[in-house]
């Protein structure tokens, strides 16, 4: 995932380039956010289906504090692969 940089504020592009499956390729990536060490991860909007992968996330609906981020990639035929998780600050 690309650095949203921090503290993020606003309504942010949460994007990645490095999603990619060379046998099977990408069917989806889903960008997620959870509040820091939590493990309680939540969909930020639908998942994109089309490269370059990205989704906006408003930060002004979820409340002040540190938020982990993460890119679920799906391929084809059901794989999936999770990013290194980011923690950011809103």
């Amino acid at each position: 995932m690309s650095d949203p940089g921090t503290p993020v504020t606003g309504t942010i592009n949460l994007q990645t380039s490095a999603a990619s499956d060379t046998d099977s390729y990408v069917a989806q990536v889903q960008f997620q956010r959870s509040p820091a060490g939590t493990g309680s991860w939540t969909n930020v909007g639908s998942a994109d289906t089309t490269s370059p992968y990205s989704v906006s996330w408003d930060t002004t609906a979820v409340a002040d504090g540190l938020y982990d981020l993460r890119v679920i990639t799906t391929d084809n035929v059901g794989n999936t692969s999770t990013s290194v998780t980011r923690p950011r600050g809103r």
